[in-house]
């Protein structure tokens, strides 16, 4: 035979084989998820056509289970408020049988829907038609099927005619649902007046985006609120002073409410010390040093581009001092911060446009640090913004390194001679300080940043044990004033 049409031959095996490949992967089910699972939504609708519509965001997810008519179904919730901490408004209910997935709950329109609704049908083949309600007013019919690799898998994709005046054609993914017209936007009801159409967006499983619509940059359209004023939130800073060259971590957090001149605050805690009040009111975040002192806006989230504003940063770590400046605003983006997407604010001095530029992020603050605002000050300190913790969760990291950072000069290092004993350790430290008419107090701090060690030392040697896994962490020595002196890695094993 020739020897190339045997190459012929054994490439259109080849290929043949790769198609009957892949259709048996696109024939393995991917069933609904049961939970940790949401989609988000676009909302276009106006009763004006001459008018652009007006558009919302919807964020499905399921959240626990529900008994709707003595069956179980998984709750489907409309997720709202802070992205961080959200409000879960029940809708109703998802179930799966036989590859079909069933709803019942509330329309679009908010009216109860009585009996089940059969949302997917995942058992149809080519020319079959879905009748998703008793009264035949939604139906889909099935054009075309292939397969789509999803997350690393092969799906199968429907292409169906829905017959209704939403996108044509509509695709299905199974685990996924519909990918033009969203979850429920193919059996929602709508106003008569105008155009009213849904957009999906994407799905995501675990916090991770698994599929978006193409035709949208990302999953980031319609960034939810990301509030400030949150006591899970804690803030680490830090601070390089010019004069001695040395450098150290402020770490603020929020303690209980107080009330001001019939306004409610927050108490700022900074480094575990009450160090004034903020709130936060549509978007704008205020701060007070003392109940005697004025209240300053530190932020406001509400700005568009090309808009200016006032606002305060504290630019000393000793005597409270404030600097005011104008900022104007360059532009606004989006980014991901642990699977949460945040508005960024890029601002420059309306003063000296283009220097000294600052970045603002929705729900984290200034990268100069929470309450600085400032990126420093001309022979002055300066301020970085190094870890923002939720939580046990981190938000934001600066440095590949650790959160908290102690740096101080030598001389200061030498006159309070201090020593850690054994290092590496099993778990237990031993203390030594031969100047005994000071008092010191140590502080350790995990490679996260979090205290987990704070005490003071006694004469002669101490012994103090170090809690937690094997790892790095920081000890820091400071004086009877809280200056830090002396800071040390420890190696537990």
């Amino acid at each position: 035979m020739d020897p190339n049409n045997k190459m012929r031959i054994l490439t259109t095996v080849l290929i043949m084989l790769c198609l009957v490949i892949l259709q048996a992967e696109g024939q393995n089910y991917i069933p609904f998820p049961l939970e940790n699972a949401s989609w988000h939504i676009r909302l276009a609708t106006t009763c004006d056509n001459n008018a652009p519509p007006d558009t919302s965001h919807v964020w499905y997810t399921l959240h626990g289970d529900t008994t709707i008519h003595e069956r179980v179904y998984h709750k489907l919730c409309i997720e709202t408020g802070d992205s961080e901490d959200p409000l879960y408004e029940p809708i109703g209910g998802l179930r799966e049988e036989d590859r079909r997935i069933y709803y019942i709950g509330k329309g679009f329109l908010g009216s109860n829907i009585e009996s089940e609704y059969l949302l997917y049908d995942f058992t149809k083949n080519v020319g079959d038609t879905i009748e998703h309600d008793q009264n035949g007013f939604y139906r889909s019919v099935i054009l075309e099927t292939d397969s789509v690799r999803v997350a690393g898998q092969y799906r199968k994709r429907y292409k169906v005619n829905n017959g209704w005046m939403y996108h044509y054609p509509d695709y299905i993914i199974e685990g996924i649902g519909s990918v033009r017209n969203g979850l429920l936007g193919h059996v929602s009801d709508i106003p008569t007046c105008g155009s009213h159409y849904w957009e999906y967006l994407c799905f995501s499983e675990d916090r991770q985006v698994l599929h978006r619509n193409p035709a949208f940059p990302g999953c980031c359209i319609g960034v939810r609120s990301n509030s400030m004023v949150n006591r899970s939130k804690s803030w680490y800073t830090h601070i390089h002073y010019y004069m001695s060259m040395s450098v150290n971590t402020e770490i603020i957090g929020l303690g209980s409410d107080t009330t001001i001149s019939d306004t409610t605050y927050a108490r700022v805690l900074r480094n575990e010390t009450p160090y004034g009040f903020l709130r936060e009111q549509e978007g704008r975040i205020f701060y007070r040093l003392d109940t005697d002192s004025k209240e300053r806006m530190i932020y406001d989230f509400s700005i568009a581009e090309g808009d200016t504003v006032v606002v305060y940063g504290l630019v000393e770590w000793s005597d409270n001092g404030f600097i005011e400046i104008e900022y104007q605003c360059d532009s606004i983006g989006t980014k991901v911060f642990n699977s949460i997407s945040r508005r960024m604010f890029y601002l420059s001095p309306t003063l000296n446009p283009g220097a000294n530029t600052e970045s603002w992020i929705e729900g984290i603050g200034s990268l100069s640090g929470l309450l600085h605002n400032y990126d420093g000050r001309v022979g002055g300190d300066a301020f970085i913004l190094s870890c923002v913790y939720h939580n046990d969760s981190l938000l934001y990291k600066k440095y590949s390194g650790d959160c908290v950072r102690v740096a101080v000069g030598v001389g200061k290092t030498s006159s309070y001679p201090v020593k850690l004993y054994p290092n590496p350790t099993e778990g237990m430290i031993h203390v030594s300080h031969f100047q005994n008419e000071h008092d010191f107090e140590l502080q350790i701090y995990n490679s996260q940043g979090q205290l987990v060690v704070d005490c003071e030392l006694g004469e002669g040697d101490d012994s103090v044990l170090v809690p937690g896994p094997p790892g790095l962490y920081i000890a820091v020595i400071k004086d009877g004033h809280g200056v830090a002196i002396q800071q040390m890695k420890i190696i537990k094993r």
